[in-house]
């Protein structure tokens, strides 16, 4: 594939002497992904200029001629992006001077320097207010909750036990409803959530513990505000969200689809991440608000234990 990959423009990448070299279907798919975004990105006037990409000329071998690959991306490339890119590329890639492309001292030299040229960038500002997201979980349409449909509950549930207890997506994807997973004191004041018993952690080597709830502003209340303060009790809220979700559940998974046609059955991890970032945008329409851009279900994370710290 070497000269073939010669006579390719930056405009298609090495799809084509993919194809030609016979490549996998999953190697091809990842370089038409790449030709999309790049190609999207120079329609946006992101990508780099006729000019710069004159100045990559080949040095020797085939290296050269996928030196734009690893370099033409906008700034923030993931480091991981370059990496699997470039194993992609050695796949097929005949060795130069005995040494794999991936192993070369030239490619290393390379891309370090590319890395550091463009790094990842990574916001300062948080994308969202916390603030403006829970005053929004205390209007309509997600209060009264005896009346809020089943997705709105489950938008508000699912974001307070994410916000409260600092656990990953797939921590939440393995707590459960069973006796032996669900504690609730006397009076609402405490509960506790146990994860299934052969939930497995993401680190294998960490200990899944149960989730620790403490009633928020309980009755009775002195003060309206109290009141308010008490409709983001995640304890109200998950009595609530059990009872209703009674009715369609088909599984003992705390978490479960409210809409058609996977009604009642568990949650995918992917699922509880869309169900995070869509109650956050929906709370700043309630609020008459934009919603944010760039949201990362992860950001809950930092948000709630910069806000702890606070």
């Amino acid at each position: 594939p070497c000269a073939a990959h010669q006579t390719l423009s930056y405009y298609i990448l090495v799809g084509r002497a993919y194809m030609v070299a016979g490549a996998c279907l999953h190697t091809m798919v990842l370089m038409q992904a790449y030709q999309a975004d790049i190609l999207k990105d120079l329609d946006e006037g992101e990508g780099p200029t006729p000019e710069g990409l004159a100045e990559l000329r080949p040095l020797h071998g085939g290296y050269g001629s996928h030196r734009e690959t690893f370099v033409a991306k906008p700034i923030g490339m993931k480091d991981k992006d370059r990496a699997f890119l470039l194993d992609a590329i050695a796949v097929l890639h005949a060795p130069l001077d005995v040494w794999p492309l991936g192993r070369h001292q030239l490619v290393i030299r390379f891309l370090r320097g590319a890395w550091r040229m463009r790094p990842a960038t990574r916001s300062k500002v948080p994308a969202w207010d916390l603030a403006v997201v829970l005053e929004g979980l205390s209007l309509a349409p997600f209060e009264p909750l005896e009346s809020a449909t089943a997705k709105n509950l489950t938008f508000k549930m699912v974001f307070l036990l994410a916000i409260t207890s600092l656990k990953r997506v797939g921590d939440l994807q393995g707590l459960a409803i069973s006796p032996t997973c669900l504690e609730f004191a006397p009076g609402g004041v405490k509960a506790i959530l146990h994860p299934r018993p052969d939930y497995v952690p993401k680190v294998p080597s960490n200990v899944a513990r149960p989730v620790d709830l403490q009633a928020f502003h309980p009755p009775p209340h002195v003060s309206t505000e109290e009141e308010r303060l008490h409709l983001l009790c995640l304890i109200r809220v998950l009595n609530i969200f059990i009872q209703k979700s009674s009715h369609w559940r088909r599984s003992e998974q705390l978490l479960v689809c409210f809409g058609s046609p996977k009604k009642g059955f568990p949650a995918s991890k992917q699922m509880i991440s869309n169900w995070i970032i869509q109650a956050i945008a929906l709370a700043y329409q309630v609020r008459g608000l934009p919603s944010p851009v760039a949201l990362r279900v992860h950001s809950t994370r930092g948000m709630a234990s910069t806000r702890a710290l606070l």
